[in-house]
């Protein structure tokens, strides 16, 4: 339980930050906009494959495909 909570304040924290310095910086490069959100897209494939895919052919066992 204690792991959950502290995970849960650490994502809890990150949204916070990363909201903070979205207000901060009113006006961005249209070039760094698009480095964000191709990195923040990298992430997501890569959760979506690693966190969701691999252990779905896990269990799946050899009739998994």
């Amino acid at each position: 339980m204690q792991m959950v909570l502290l995970t849960a304040l650490g994502v809890g924290g990150a949204t916070v930050l990363g909201a903070l310095l979205g207000f901060a910086t009113k006006k961005i490069s249209h070039r760094f906009s698009d480095i964000v959100l191709a990195f923040a897209a990298g992430v997501m494939l890569c959760a979506a494959v690693l966190g969701l895919v691999i252990p779905s052919l896990e269990y799946g066992g050899k009739h998994g495909i």
